[in-house]
């Protein structure tokens, strides 16, 4: 029991943590050379320039992301519009909710364990990094 109680502190903390710097994002603005220098380090562009198929997939993906930037659930909101918060939701909206050809299958796959989980991660990871840059 003491375990238990031990390891839901420190997921309480964590859960705490996170929401703090959810907050903090929505306090940093972002202008189109933000949001552009933001997209490109989630979705970087490909190792082969000459694979059209993946610059094709960049493009698309920093496209919608930019879209949901500005268009996502959410990101009109006063407090949240034109905020690191509404580009990391962006990315987020984008990999959970946008229709794709995959199979329902494959979508939670790669949302859970693949590419998707991956992407997102990249997305946190990138919007901490700048939140430090960018808050100041």
């Amino acid at each position: 029991m003491k375990q238990a109680h031990r390891l839901l502190g420190i997921i309480d903390k964590g859960f705490s943590n996170l929401a703090e710097t959810f907050r903090s994002m929505c306090k940093v603005s972002l202008d189109a050379s933000k949001l552009g220098e933001y997209l490109a380090e989630v979705f970087p562009a490909p190792k082969d320039p000459e694979n059209q198929k993946a610059v094709k997939r960049t493009e698309e993906q920093r496209f919608w992301s930019r879209y949901f930037f500005e268009h996502g659930k959410g990101n009109d909101r006063p407090k949240v519009k034109n905020t690191l918060w509404a580009a990391y939701n962006g990315v987020t909206e984008l990999i959970d909710h946008r229709e794709t050809q995959q199979t329902a299958d494959r979508r939670l796959d790669s949302v859970l364990f693949g590419g998707g989980y991956n992407a997102k991660g990249r997305a946190l990871r990138v919007a901490t990094e700048r939140l430090k840059e960018w808050a100041t």
